[in-house]
């Protein structure tokens, strides 16, 4: 019997389906194409260039679940400029001094489903409640990156401290706004910048 053949979505991009995949991956590699640099795609990663940046695609992915196909390719090169001007950016700073990368320190929230996407190995995390960690993030002008643990290796400093700085960070950079909504019998209580 002949017909179609059928796509295998990989774990990581399960929130598209298999006529929404290959074009969401056709997207991609036309984007780095364009680039003109050497790039390499593998399960859920792209790695760019001599310098061997890399890339998860499990956020993008999510991202263009929630619009049109045809609307994936603006959100992809939005992505992955915000991403590579980002990684410029930390090449500049000194990400052995301590003292200047502090300010860039901060945390955010993770749940366990997107953490499993991503190496868990690869993150500084904590439970926080439930199927919800808190994890070590540069929080950058242009992005936000996850700490690895090479550079938390470099500063001499405990989880705990960093943990701390990060929190102070974000209360001392955001203003949350909290808000209770009554949801029949349940309030829920939303937190938003």
């Amino acid at each position: 019997m002949f017909g179609r053949k059928r796509i295998l979505v990989p774990e990581w991009a399960n929130v598209l389906g298999q006529k929404e995949y290959p074009l969401f991956m056709s997207a991609v590699e036309n984007y780095f194409i364009n680039m003109g640099e050497p790039f390499k795609i593998g399960d859920g990663i792209v790695s760019l260039g001599e310098n061997n940046w890399e890339f998860g695609l499990s956020n993008l992915v999510q991202m263009c679940a929630r619009i049109k196909p045809n609307d994936y390719l603006e959100l992809i090169e939005h992505h992955f400029g915000l991403m590579i001007e980002s990684k410029a950016f930390k090449e500049k700073l000194a990400v052995d001094d301590f003292d200047k990368m502090k300010q860039y320190i901060g945390v955010r929230l993770y749940d366990e489903e997107y953490l499993s996407y991503i190496c868990k190995e690869l993150v500084i995390r904590r439970p926080l409640v439930g199927e919800i960690s808190t994890v070590l993030v540069y929080d950058f002008p242009q992005a936000i990156e996850n700490i690895p643990q090479c550079d938390m290796d470099k500063w001499c400093k405990t989880e705990e401290e960093l943990f701390t700085i990060g929190i102070e960070n974000i209360q001392q950079n955001y203003q949350l706004k909290t808000q209770e909504v009554d949801i029949g019998e349940d309030t829920v209580f939303i937190i938003e910048t």
